[in-house]
């Protein structure tokens, strides 16, 4: 019967607000073809919306698809973790039953939760941890007609700076990129928003240190957002000297540029890599989170600040993208080692602690978002075949293909020696920026002049800079 009619039986999670909006929604819309078989909730001696009723608790979810014939999983919980999340794809994916979710808090406040708004799991969603939020109205009016200049302006993380600030009350935004056909694409983008009379795109090298003077002098900007580096860790490993030209070269110009010309504030993007970097990219990093200390400690003028970063779902590079082109592929689906891990964050979480860690004051601060427990890289890969609609193991294969040079099994936010230190937001934290002695920026000056020639003892001279 059910398959000849097309009707799908539905297993709705969560028998609170929501999953009773959802089923009224389901009611009087039948030409959806779903039929509600039941509510799965943990809470004792709950009474189900409707006329359907609590067939047990999400323990016993793998057991209902099967008895019940579920073609159809929808979590119907505003606020379900992560955690929750992962472990119900898991339970959904063993018998092949498509998982879906509703949308946000506020749709459910306004009552208005429709079947259009029902969407799929996204990658975003297998955070163990909630989404963090910060205050929207504070970077708004921090960011009221300011001036800001964002180094990498069209990458993954510089275009959604761009495009989160022009949609404030900002002045100016000015992208600075030395990638032409994605600045292209970025302007192209701009101008189609009502805010396009704010955008100036600027194509220019941060290595080219004239050129970087120039262009803060002619903008004068209140902010600069630093975000233009290399940071493919096995390519870095291969050409070590371009780390040093533009993850050193080419922060060292941002920020004298800032000192010689007064920008108010100079904030730098930084990675959990360069915690304890065993790594050519990690180790470049680290020396620009000295970089921050060292400049603050010779500026009275303008404000360095730094932030790191986990891993950033769907940036260029990461893990995220390379999983789904290969899942559409057919597979394989490559894991460098099964019990690897890492933090991850999502674009939107990366563009609002760079906005906040922005309104702070403290002079030589490096900022680090709260990002729960690491992930491992071998989960979110299952999880992402399931959400496809494959079978993990069986319709796409994993394979391991071991650690590559320069990465390790897990990261860290901090080392054991850093003082960490709680700022006016609960996830955010902040530690002091270290500082260069006279030695080490003899040596990081002797670098960048040895890397025009490719010289080969670049990692060498790092570890002996981060280690003094």
């Amino acid at each position: 019967m059910k398959e000849s009619s097309g009707v799908k039986n539905l297993l709705i999670i969560g028998a609170g607000e929501a999953g009773g909006m959802l089923l009224k929604e389901i009611k009087r819309q039948p030409d959806l073809k779903r039929n509600v078989v039941g509510f799965v909730d943990d809470a004792p001696g709950k009474k189900a919306p409707g006329e359907a009723e609590i067939l047990g608790t999400t323990g016993e979810i793998p057991e209902l698809i099967q008895n019940y014939e579920i073609d159809e999983v929808i979590i119907a919980i505003p606020s379900a973790p992560g955690k929750f999340i992962r472990r119900v794809t898991r339970q959904a994916d063993r018998f092949n039953a498509k998982l879906r979710i509703i949308p946000g808090i506020r749709e459910i406040i306004e009552g208005d939760v429709s079947w259009k708004q029902i969407r799929d799991i996204k990658a975003g969603d297998l955070l163990g941890r909630e989404v963090v939020c910060v205050d929207e109205e504070q970077i708004a009016g921090f960011l009221g007609d300011k001036t800001v200049l964002v180094t990498g302006g069209a990458g993954s993380i510089g275009g959604r700076l761009v495009k989160k600030i022009l949609a404030s009350p900002v002045h100016r935004v000015i992208a600075l990129d030395i990638n032409e056909s994605a600045l292209y694409e970025l302007e192209m983008t701009c101008r189609g928003s009502e805010d396009k009379d704010k955008f100036s795109p600027v194509l220019a090298d941060i290595r080219d240190r004239a050129r970087v003077e120039q262009i803060v002098k002619e903008y004068k900007p209140d902010l600069i957002l630093h975000a233009a580096a290399l940071k493919h860790v096995p390519m870095l490993e291969r050409f070590p000297a371009e780390s040093i030209k533009t993850n050193l070269g080419g922060t060292i110009n941002v920020f004298e540029a800032a000192r010689k010309t007064g920008v108010p504030k100079c904030l730098l993007i930084s990675t959990d890599k360069a915690v304890e970097p065993c790594n050519t990219m990690g180790l470049s990093k680290r020396v620009g989170e000295y970089l921050i200390g060292t400049y603050q400690a010779r500026s009275s003028d303008t404000v360095y600040s730094a932030v790191r970063f986990g891993n950033v779902l769907a940036s260029r590079g990461s893990v995220v993208p390379l999983f789904k082109k290969q899942i559409e592929q057919g597979g394989p689906v490559t894991v460098t080692d099964p019990e690897v891990v890492r933090y991850f964050m999502t674009i939107s979480e990366a563009v609002k602690l760079v906005l906040t860690a922005a309104t702070y004051e403290e002079k030589g601060r490096i900022y680090v978002l709260d990002l729960g427990e690491q992930v491992k890289i071998l989960d979110l890969a299952r999880q992402l075949i399931s959400l496809a609609g494959y079978q993990p193991g069986k319709e796409i294969e994993i394979v391991f293909n071991g650690l590559r040079e320069g990465e390790k099994m897990e990261e860290k936010l901090f080392t054991a020696e850093e003082e960490v230190s709680r700022t006016d937001h609960p996830l955010i934290r902040e530690i002091k920026a270290p500082v260069l002695d006279t030695a080490a920026e003899k040596k990081i000056g002797e670098l960048i002049k040895k890397a025009d020639h490719q010289d080969t003892n670049i990692r060498e001279t790092l570890l002996s800079i981060v280690s003094s």
